[in-house]
């Protein structure tokens, strides 16, 4: 389906009844409209005056002059017309009065809606409207971005930016009271910000906040963007609602643990004015290249899967997750997503090293297949981590080594490599855990080559013996965030993920409005995408052919915390350096090639 058909259905299901909202002049709030369950809005109702008989217009004024009574009939028409609007009156400043009253007693101050499903689409003027310091707004907002006019040109990119904590709380092994807003967000902001700007990206930015940015604090955001750049913001947005884990509800309280869902509200309101939507937690760095990257691999399958057959037959004695190679049909392709896998940078080895044993697959690091015992080749670490000077600082290097890129939340041990159709770029890429496909039809079923595939290096009786569950979320690599074209989400919300993607959320396959016990990372991280329950399932791949295009799929997490979080809880063993995973899925890649002629 064309991008322009596509947009057109989009509007068209998605129009709403017109609202009369307007914003202040220099605002630089502007919060979704879909959003009406947390947003912070003005609004200004106009009455229209009911239009009465000028009397002198009248034909029958000769008789109006000659008869000044007025019948008693008529007269209690009138009282019976000015009793009414009397009550409509009292009734409309009985709700008004009810509604500040509710406010006052259960919304914190910045709150300006109540998530109580009687009041859900109640809202109340900002308490904390935001301007630029000077009351002039410097650069651009949202609302100014230019139409598309057709033509062919770099996409459209909307650069969501989610953040809970505006100075730091202690935990996490970070330090407390530290400007986070100064020592994170801005740096890595600006730093993802410039470099898609250098890839030839439109890019306008949008922080979904936990707390109310302060005009002066807002400056400091304004002025580290280029004035190309759009910059718009919703404050409080944190939703209020009740501990859903604890029976009666009883208690209403901030669900910090529902900020990561927010962003969904931006979408939907955004969807039809941008190609390409970059969600991620405020700590994460995202690179131009790595976007370049995603769109190609996006395209490559969207190309694959209109020439793909609807079903295949599989090989005698072969179980469909075990087929590796060979065409794949068009639902399978239309299950298949780029993935991305999280690495900080070692900043300690002495102190904070990475695992002892690798385990026994070995670490191949030879790519070309022209020249056994060769060149090694290593992962990239321009793409992922390299920042510019003004972004670095004491925990974030400037130019890491590809040798301190450590990862901590999978490794070989429950990972498949397959092959990828004979008619793409795309040679042999490694499937991240997450889907479950035992319910899918053969035809939806994606195989691969597991790394211990016939007992080869652990034995049935050791601890890799087996291949962990898909869901085991141990191995289910959070990303910190995810992306996607506006194609994608819309077929996301509309065919894939059960209950739709984009709000609203509601039952069966959301409850209590989205605010059920959903960890952060089902919202923020991607695995409402890889995963089957009340989710997407649907499978993230990453290309393993050469080690650039695998490193274009690492997403840098600069915080660079988890290695002395995770050490102090004894799991150092989980620190597999991103050199390490590349060279086993290297070598397993060679096996799983071998097999294939046989």
């Amino acid at each position: 389906m064309s991008t322009k058909k596509t947009t057109t259905m989009m509007m068209m299901m998605m129009q709403r009844p017109a609202t009369t909202n307007t914003t202040t002049v220099g605002e630089s709030s502007s919060v979704p409209s879909t959003a009406v369950d947390s947003a912070q809005v003005q609004t200004t109702t106009t009455s229209t005056p009911v239009q009465q008989a000028d009397p002198a217009s009248s034909s029958t004024l000769s008789l109006i002059k000659k008869r000044p009574v007025v019948s008693k009939t008529q007269d209690n028409d009138d009282d019976h017309r000015l009793s009414i609007k009397k009550v409509i009156a009292l009734i409309i400043a009985s709700i008004v009065l009810y509604v500040v009253a509710i406010r006052s007693i259960c919304l914190p101050h910045g709150y300006h809606s109540y998530y109580h499903p009687l009041f859900r689409f109640i809202t109340f003027p900002s308490d904390a409207t935001i301007t630029a310091s000077g009351g002039q707004q410097h650069g651009r907002s949202l609302q100014a971005v230019p139409p598309h006019d057709g033509k062919q040109q770099k996409e459209r990119v909307l650069y969501i930016v989610t953040t809970l904590a505006e100075y730091n709380t202690g935990s996490r092994k970070t330090v407390k009271g530290s400007d986070r807003l100064q020592e994170t967000l801005i740096p890595v902001m600006s730093e993802s910000v410039q470099t898609m700007l250098n890839a030839g990206y439109h890019v306008d930015v949008f922080l979904v906040c936990h707390y109310i940015l302060r005009p002066e604090r807002y400056q400091l955001v304004r002025d580290a963007l280029p004035e190309s750049v759009g910059l718009d913001f919703w404050n409080s947005a944190t939703p209020l609602g009740y501990d859903t884990g604890k029976n009666p509800f009883t208690k209403l309280q901030n669900r910090t643990l529902h900020l990561a869902r927010q962003h969904r509200f931006v979408i939907k309101d955004k969807l039809t004015k941008y190609d390409l939507f970059a969600c991620f937690e405020d700590d994460m760095v995202i690179h131009g290249k790595q976007i370049e990257h995603f769109i190609a691999v996006t395209k490559e399958l969207f190309r694959l899967r209109e020439t793909a057959p609807d079903s295949i037959p599989l090989p005698d004695k072969v179980k469909a997750d075990e087929h590796y190679h060979g065409p794949l049909t068009k639902s399978m392709l239309k299950r298949m997503i780029p993935g991305f896998i999280r690495v900080e940078v070692l900043l300690d080895e002495d102190k904070f090293p990475a695992q002892k044993s690798t385990g026994p697959v070995p670490i191949d690091l030879e790519f070309s297949s022209s020249s056994p015992g060769g060149k090694e080749e290593q992962v990239s670490p321009e793409y992922c981590c390299h920042v510019a000077p003004q972004t670095s600082n004491a925990h974030i290097p400037e130019s890491p080594s590809a040798d301190k890129l450590m990862l901590w939340e999978t490794n070989v041990l429950p990972l498949g490599v397959r092959q990828m159709p004979e008619n793409s770029w795309l040679d042999w890429v490694v499937m991240l855990r997450g889907p479950n496909q035992n319910k899918l039809e053969p035809n939806e079923v994606i195989g691969d080559y597991w790394s211990n595939r016939d007992r080869k290096y652990w034995s049935k009786d050791e601890a890799g013996g087996r291949r962990p569950a898909p869901q085991e979320f141990k191995y289910i690599n959070n990303q910190g965030g995810w992306m996607a074209t506006r194609e994608q989400l819309w077929e996301w919300h509309t065919e894939i993920c059960p209950g739709g993607f984009l709000p609203p959320y509601e039952a069966p396959h959301y409850r209590y409005d989205g605010l059920d016990m959903r960890n952060v990372e089902w919202y923020s991280g991607g695995m409402q995408l890889s995963t089957i329950r009340h989710a997407c399932n649907m499978q993230r791949i990453i290309a393993i052919d050469h080690p650039a295009n695998f490193s274009k799929s690492l997403l840098y997490h600069s915080a660079n915390n988890k290695q002395q979080q995770l050490a102090g809880e004894g799991k150092r063993e989980w620190f597999v350096k991103a050199n390490t995973l590349l060279g086993q899925l290297n070598a397993i890649r060679k096996q799983a090639s071998k097999d294939i002629l046989r």
